[in-house]
């Protein structure tokens, strides 16, 4: 596998986990699927019997914390993924991950901290244009920006 795409994978994964790239728990749930059969091979259920995952990291930590969802369960839902994804080979894992990355709301935003007066907000600059979010959702803009970008004429 290239490596490249590995370290891209890392550290999408990194951001995934850390909640810079935000998803839904739906999303997370089928990336840590990928995730863990990537790093754990085929499922094997002498090997991966339940607790196989404890000290993994797999799931956002606040997922863990405050989600109404305890980590046993979450454990029996990641698991149905590896076993579903369990005929695919490592670098097939990688690149599922990073396709379905791909398909969320925020990818390939970069996010600013901006204050305007009394409040701070991130400014996320994409290939479409800028949107203005609250500090606490990085999710749902409060303001969307539409520039066109690929009309700009850059002087030679």
């Amino acid at each position: 596998m290239d490596e490249t795409r590995k370290f891209f994978y890392y550290q999408l994964r990194d951001d995934i986990l850390s909640t810079r790239l935000p998803a839904s728990p739906e999303q997370i749930e089928i990336l840590a699927g990928y995730a863990v059969s990537a790093k754990f091979g085929p499922f094997d259920r002498d090997n991966h019997g339940p607790g196989y995952l404890d000290g993994q990291r797999y799931l956002p930590r606040d997922m863990l914390d405050h989600g109404t969802v305890n980590e046993k369960s979450w454990e029996e839902r990641v698991s149905h993924w590896h076993k579903i994804f369990s005929d695919k080979p490592h670098y097939e894992c990688i690149e599922g991950y990073l396709e379905n990355a791909e398909n969320l709301d925020r990818y390939g935003i970069s996010y600013y901290t901006v204050s305007s007066s009394d409040k701070i907000f991130y400014l996320g600059v994409n290939t479409n244009g800028l949107n203005l979010f609250h500090l606490n959702d990085r999710v749902n803009p409060m303001y969307r920006g539409e520039f066109p970008w690929s009309d700009i004429k850059v002087p030679v």
